[in-house]
């Protein structure tokens, strides 16, 4: 069996261990870089140059005029027809592509999808793995699905959240199945799972890893030093911008977060609520769970004020900003949300399970909040498609195309469930999800240095083999 990696900033260091486990079990790991400074990185940890695409050598080709071939642009399109992910919208998905001056955009996406596809052909590789953010990762799922091959997001299911699955593409629509049986053993990880959140309100462990963006990092020294001593490493490679516009956008996420922090916009959460109240999630922005995996809805503010449109004149909506984000929206913004009627705008601090308890409905774009909700017997849509479809009101709800009266269904729907606290349906949800994913988790050793533990590593190496084992039958 052949697997390709696709580089991904401070994961690539856990990406080598995880493809070394994996070479010591017969299979061959080839990569996509997206800068010397990984191509360096992985030559460094002993893989082969020849087994590396470094994509950063083609920026030349970019940034200047695109003159294809009638092969190349016959190529093109028949990637581009038979992808799930149109090269236009891998470009536009992409959070930082658009910022880098001088480059073309569409150029970029010809030039490396037909370099990625000339690579994965020339070396038969079967299987792609990485993270759903980048172009580069989303082109490559566009590519592999474009020739009958395979790209994967391992993710965590989220709860428990120290398990992790296979997601087609780069989208988190469906878990990948790997059995139709479920175990006692997974209906007793699932029972533990939901008495921990019943009982404890026990949060996803990346919750309390990403909270307080601002906070100093002992790894942004070294991302200093080295942006200073080798700038060249970096070129062409969008996903690691320049220190001086890093270090602008983090000094002026602190002046913003201390602006709306003293200004009072928020307000702390009622003690009664006369009125019924739909709670809106915010999530962090720029971020692939609204940029990707809920495009086209990546627009939060518009997606609530379309929400408000539907929702009867007596009720309110309840916004409550992601406790991590807090910094990333001005003032100015957070005013523009207050002036729709009915809104409130909640305490990032308020205790998100209670709010969900209290509300009359919970939504979010595709956030871990309406599994939550769901699993808590509560009622949730979520405007993405997300896999935890079974135990939602609504899954992949479109606020701009529904009408007032729709809306009015999903309030009775809402208030049937609320009565009805069906916790069953919660346990069985919960136990196939389990017995989807396999024990481990994924992410950067900078922030988790845990996730490099030999013990770990070798989790996620022998899921991943079984995997693709799996799917190679």
């Amino acid at each position: 069996m052949r697997a390709l990696f696709v580089t991904n900033l401070l994961k690539t260091p856990f990406y080598s261990l995880w493809a070394k486990a994996m070479e010591t079990s017969g299979v061959k790991v080839f990569w996509l870089s997206t800068s010397q400074r990984w191509t360096d990185y992985l030559c460094g940890e002993g893989w082969d140059r020849q087994c590396i695409l470094d994509i950063s050598l083609l920026g030349q080709r970019w940034t200047a005029a695109l003159a294809p071939s009638a092969e190349e642009t016959s190529r093109i399109e028949q990637i581009d027809q038979r992808a799930e992910i149109g090269l236009k919208n891998a470009v536009i998905m992409d959070r930082e592509l658009s910022f880098n001056r001088g480059w073309n955009t569409e150029a970029y996406a010809q030039i490396t999808a037909l370099a990625i596809e000339r690579f994965v052909l020339d070396h038969d590789i079967g299987f792609a793995f990485g993270e759903d953010t980048w172009a580069p990762e989303i082109i490559t799922s566009a590519v592999m699905h474009a020739n009958g091959r395979h790209f994967h997001a391992p993710h965590t299911i989220r709860i428990p959240s120290e398990r992790i699955a296979f997601f087609r593409g780069v989208f988190q629509k469906r878990i990948e199945t790997i059995t139709a049986q479920v175990s006692e053993e997974h209906r007793a990880i699932a029972r533990q799972a939901l008495q921990n959140l019943r009982d404890r309100g026990e949060r996803p462990y990346y919750f309390s890893l990403n909270m307080n963006q601002n906070r100093l990092r002992r790894w942004w020294v070294d991302e200093a030093w080295r942006a200073i001593t080798r700038p060249s490493a970096a070129r062409f490679d969008h996903t690691q911008p320049p220190l001086q516009t890093r270090a602008a956008r983090r000094l002026a996420s602190i002046m913003r977060s201390a602006r709306v922090t003293q200004s009072g916009v928020f307000e702390s959460e009622p003690t009664t609520n006369d009125r019924p109240f739909a709670l809106f999630l915010l999530q962090k922005q720029p971020e692939s769970s609204v940029d990707v995996i809920g495009a086209p809805y990546t627009n939060q503010h518009e997606v609530i004020r379309a929400l408000t449109r539907l929702l009867p004149l007596r009720w309110e909506i309840w916004v409550k900003e992601h406790p991590n984000a807090v910094g990333d929206r001005s003032l100015a913004d957070y005013r523009d949300f207050k002036r729709l009627p009915g809104l409130r705008l909640i305490d990032p601090r308020a205790d998100t399970h209670r709010l969900i308890a209290r509300a009359a409905l919970t939504i979010s774009i595709s956030g871990t909040a309406c599994l939550e909700a769901g699993l808590l017997g509560r009622p949730a849509i979520t405007i993405a498609e997300m896999f935890f479809s079974n135990i939602l009101l609504r899954n992949g709800f479109d606020p701009f195309a529904a009408s007032h009266t729709d809306f009015g269904v999903i309030i009775d729907e809402a208030k049937a469930m609320t009565s009805r606290r069906d916790y069953s349906r919660s346990e069985d949800f919960l136990a196939w999800n389990v017995a989807q994913s396999f024990p481990g988790v994924i992410s950067d050793p900078s922030n988790l240095p845990s996730t490099s533990a030999p013990a770990n590593v070798q989790k996620v190496a022998d899921a991943t083999i079984s995997f693709m084992r799996r799917l190679a039958r």
